[in-house]
């Protein structure tokens, strides 16, 4: 794990557990002290230290993109699994409603980790390749090891889709092809020599990904219709950083 994330990972886990603490111990301390969680939890989020981004480099928007997914996940997660010790009298075994919001509550930490990945990434734009920070290491992409670079998009319920194409065949198909049910991103893949396919995620960044177009078309590295027209449409005005 990089060192970017490592600060952002300890500031989320410290976030969580003093909300954790506030809704366990909601009740049986003072309201002074559930007032002083709460505040805490809330100012070791907003007050932790950023470190900060390369000069130049594309990263996701704080707000909305990183911390609506992060205030979501940190208000659902400790209720979820405080809950069930909250309700129990002795606070030490927790209540049998554990069975149904702990595992909820898992499934709402997923957003933890998304506001976590979208907190720490980073890329940067060099004169020899592109360097993507993703929290967990650092890679360097020279330009001459990629092969292609197309647009790229993922639908969130895509493992429902042959449901909804059997449900589409007891009714007329409808004239613009099958639907889409829910797109969770949008971006574009670089698709390199031995055979891998790098994402990057493109959906917050602006004009970011039309730079990144920019940069490997300049080093004769071939690209999608698709993408093409979105290098026409920046070329109208300039490139802001985010």
């Amino acid at each position: 794990m990089t060192r970017r994330g490592r600060q952002m990972a300890l500031q989320r886990l410290t976030t969580l557990f003093a909300g954790t603490a506030f809704v366990i111990t909601l009740g049986t301390v003072s309201m002074a002290v559930s007032l002083l969680l709460v505040v805490g939890a809330a100012v070791i989020y907003l007050r932790w230290p950023r470190p900060e981004a390369p000069p130049g480099a594309q990263r996701y928007q704080w707000f909305p993109t990183v911390m609506v997914a992060d205030v979501i996940a940190l208000v659902l997660v400790p209720l979820l699994f405080g809950a069930p010790l909250l309700l129990t009298e002795t606070g030490r075994a927790p209540h049998g409603s554990a069975i149904l919001f702990w595992p909820l509550g898992a499934l709402a930490g997923a957003l933890l980790v998304t506001g976590w990945k979208r907190s720490v990434f980073t890329l940067s734009i060099d004169t020899d390749g592109l360097l993507l920070d993703d929290g967990l290491r650092e890679t360097f992409l020279p330009y001459r090891e990629i092969v292609s670079i197309e647009p790229w998009e993922r639908d969130v319920l895509r493992l429902l889709l042959p449901i909804v194409r059997w449900l589409e065949t007891l009714r007329e198909p409808p004239p613009q092809g099958p639907p889409r049910l829910s797109q969770e991103s949008r971006g574009l893949a670089l698709q390199l020599r031995d055979g891998a396919s790098v994402i990057i995620p493109g959906a917050a960044f602006d004009n970011g990904t039309r730079q990144i177009i920019r940069a490997c078309v300049a080093r004769g590295v071939p690209f999608g219709r698709s993408a093409a027209r979105t290098v026409q449409v920046g070329s109208s005005g300039p490139d802001r950083q985010t």
